[in-house]
């Protein structure tokens, strides 16, 4: 059998020599003296095949389209990317991803395509403003890439997923000058800050942290056709949802996922979803470039949150927090 290699290993295919499988009907040209079976999908084209043309001793030629996914969004999408092989997406569309903030940052070099744009069948993304020009996804703002897409191509959006919250305090950014997280108590020296950590009593404020980074997730999913942000305020204690503040585990990808597949009326396994390992999208550290890619899990949160997945804190958690808690300090009095 020649042709595509990668249809779904579920559906049996027949090992008949004079069979062609061929997934763009644009590149075909029908010959005299052959059967062409076309379908919007190889997995129709090949039930249609079993049911009709089994017996067939001419050239068979399977013409099957496949539909044409533009993934845009940040490195979130490579979680759905790939969670989605869990699903019957695969079988139907080919799937084209772009990382917004890449595009962003060099779009005088980089694009996506204005073919791809105007044939896609669906857009999964997550939404930015009209200051990002053209890769605004207000499809009312003529500028915006999504001004050119076909009045029936799909559109599911999806929020940027975030909480800073369950981590006690840490660098925002690999330049390491400004927080995630805050202290509380006054304190008067380093020797002061020192004596409160090591006895449990820092306050890292993480009630109002949470408090904040739940209202404004609910304020930027409003829009959104998919919402997750009371699914990660109601497992917060009884899963691990986050490997840093802005990388979700496998977990929380599974449940995201499987909306997606929900508005797209297909089928998902979400039991096999949930058993993934916690990082199987590979994200990376990009802050502190920790072997793990996550930050520690400190025994100030396990006591606060209650956390039920964990019993111990991670063997560094004390000395990493401990070291951002001074530095904290240090730039506080500086300031």
């Amino acid at each position: 059998m020649r042709g595509n290699q990668g249809f779904s290993p579920r559906i049996p295919v027949p090992l008949l020599n004079n069979i062609h499988i061929i997934n763009n009907t644009k590149t075909f040209n029908k010959q005299e003296g052959v059967r062409v079976c076309e379908a919007k999908n190889l997995g129709l084209a090949l039930h249609t095949l079993v049911d009709h043309f089994v017996c067939v001793r001419v050239n068979v030629y399977l013409v099957y389209i496949m539909k044409t996914c533009i993934l845009f969004g940040n490195c979130h999408c490579s979680g759905v990317r790939k969670f989605l092989e869990l699903s019957t997406f695969y079988d139907e569309y080919q799937i084209y991803q772009f990382a917004n903030w890449e595009l962003i940052k060099d779009e005088n070099h980089m694009a996506i395509p204005v073919h791809l744009i105007k044939n896609a069948d669906l857009v999964i993304y997550q939404p930015l403003s009209d200051v990002h020009n053209c890769y605004s996804t207000n499809r009312q703002n003529p500028d915006s890439f999504f001004s050119l897409l076909r009045d029936d191509c799909k559109t599911i959006s999806f929020p940027r997923i975030h909480n800073n919250a369950i981590f006690p305090i840490f660098h925002k950014t690999a330049y390491k000058s400004a927080f995630y997280g805050r202290i509380m108590n006054n304190i008067e020296s380093l020797h002061h800050l020192a004596y409160l950590y090591e006895n449990n009593m820092i306050d890292y404020d993480f009630d109002a942290r949470m408090a904040e980074n739940y209202y404004k997730s609910k304020e930027k999913e409003a829009e959104c056709d998919i919402k997750i942000a009371d699914f990660i305020y109601n497992n917060i204690s009884t899963h691990k949802l986050f490997l840093t503040q802005d990388h979700p585990t496998s977990f929380v990808f599974n449940e995201l996922t499987s909306k997606i597949c929900a508005h797209l009326d297909l089928e998902y396994d979400y039991e096999k979803g949930a058993a993934a390992e916690e990082n199987i999208v590979g994200l990376k550290d990009s802050i502190y470039g920790r072997a793990d890619d996550q930050y520690p899990i400190s025994n100030y949160a396990i006591n606060h949150f209650g956390f039920r997945y964990v019993q111990n804190e991670s063997a560094d958690a004390n000395v990493f927090y401990g070291m951002n808690s001074v530095d904290y300090f240090v730039r506080s009095q500086n300031t």
